[in-house]
């Protein structure tokens, strides 16, 4: 029987050898992923930003990808096309059973910006946007399906074409909007538009800064969601609609959007949403 003192020198010599025979570590990054948060120019996607530095400096290769709506977002989370995405908790996703939430983040808040010369006809049930055009966001965008079902749990209907009584349904992309804005063609800008979005929006920055749109209540956020109750004798969701349970009341502090003269002057009510980070399922 070899003495102890020798089985400690052949596992060490086997240690060594083993080290030889091993590749040096690769040098670089240790993972590859890719993220989409939408289009690039939102607060949403600065946070997007903000997420891909802190990997990079832990050694992970990020690649940022420009989104076009929400549920195209998911549909390609879902397919394997992207690993990670951050969309809106609101937005029901039964359609892309691929899709796994791996974190909350930042709440989001409905913004409902309104023509200074519009504002004071609004009312707290958003009845005097009948008779406005008003942008729902892009199509396919959580944005779009919450402005809709807020605006029917109010009871004011938003149609396409210009009907008396009624408001105009506009959905305009986002970089329409930002690039009218910034052109000073205030005239071809809705009279009011929702926009849901972190705090705080750059879109909603802009738009007060060049446009001198100003923030509306929809004080109604609690009952709102209360609607929730509900919800499951309703049918099946589809995907695209809002699940009410899954929103919250929010406030925007006064003076978010500018100081003098304040914007807004006093806390403003409204609805939010989580944003989440989701990755397909076969992510490590």
């Amino acid at each position: 029987m070899a003495r102890p003192w020798a089985w400690l020198l052949l596992a060490l010599l086997a240690v060594s050898v083993a080290a030889w025979l091993l590749p040096a570590p690769a040098s670089g990054p240790t993972a590859r992923i890719s993220l989409t948060a939408g289009y690039p120019a939102t607060t949403r996607a600065r946070l997007a930003q903000l997420l891909a530095l802190e990997l990079r400096d832990a050694g992970i290769e990020v690649t940022e990808i420009e989104g076009e709506n929400t549920r195209r977002e998911l549909a390609r989370g879902d397919a394997g096309e992207v690993d990670f995405a951050m969309v809106s908790g609101a937005f029901y996703s039964g359609a892309f059973p691929n899709v796994r939430e791996v974190a909350p983040l930042f709440p989001e808040a409905l913004h409902l910006l309104v023509k200074r010369e519009h504002v004071a006809r609004i009312g707290a049930n958003l009845g005097g946007l009948r008779g406005l055009r008003v942008d729902h966001g892009p199509r396919g965008s959580v944005t779009e399906s919450l402005a809709a079902s807020v605006l029917a749990f109010a009871g004011v209907s938003c149609v396409p074409v210009a009907v008396p009584g009624e408001c105009t349904r506009l959905n305009l992309e986002l970089p329409e909007i930002d690039r009218l804005a910034a052109g000073g063609e205030r005239d071809a800008l809705p009279d009011a538009l929702f926009h849901l979005a972190p705090l705080p929006s750059l879109q909603v920055s802009l738009l007060v800064g060049e446009a001198d749109y100003d923030l509306v209540e929809i004080p109604f956020a609690p009952a709102y969601r209360l609607g929730s109750v509900l919800e499951g004798f309703d049918g099946i969701q589809r995907t695209g609609e809002i699940s009410r349970r899954f929103t919250q009341h929010m406030e925007i502090p006064p003076f978010t959007y500018r100081t003098d003269p304040a914007v807004p002057d006093s806390a403003v009510s409204t609805i939010g949403a989580r944003l989440l980070l989701v990755a397909n399922a076969d992510v490590d």
